[in-house]
């Protein structure tokens, strides 16, 4: 929903970009024009990809975490449904739809959050 915030734990930088091509272009158009805000934790190692593939930066907030190292799963919280991507070449995506997981996850999003960097 317009307004709504979009959590992301562990971006897997170029994996992402490599499996969702331009559908992720068209979901990035969309979360702007509904206005959804995007807050994204991932690790320093992920920084350069991220800057170099995002191009919708409006209503999105990026913050790193000290770990030198990628790892190929991202945990994405959106409303009641938490989604958990496994970025291989064929990606594997396990979807829970629970109010009480999405919120655990989010709790635990918002505590990584204040460990990391802008």
């Amino acid at each position: 929903k317009s307004g709504d915030t979009y959590y992301i734990i562990g971006g897997s930088g170029d994996r992402l970009y490599e499996a969702m091509g331009e559908r992720n272009e068209a979901a990035e158009k969309m979360r702007v024009k509904r206005k959804v805000r995007k807050n994204l934790l991932t690790f320093e190692s992920q920084r350069k990809a991220l800057l170099k593939h995002e191009k919708h930066t409006q209503f999105a907030e990026y913050r790193f975490l000290p770990e030198q190292f990628g790892i190929p799963t991202s945990t994405n919280i959106f409303g009641n449904t938490t989604a958990i991507i496994t970025w291989v070449k064929e990606p594997i995506v396990i979807t829970i739809t629970s109010a009480e997981v999405a919120d655990g996850h989010r709790h635990y999003f918002r505590s990584l959050w204040k460990m990391a960097k802008g």
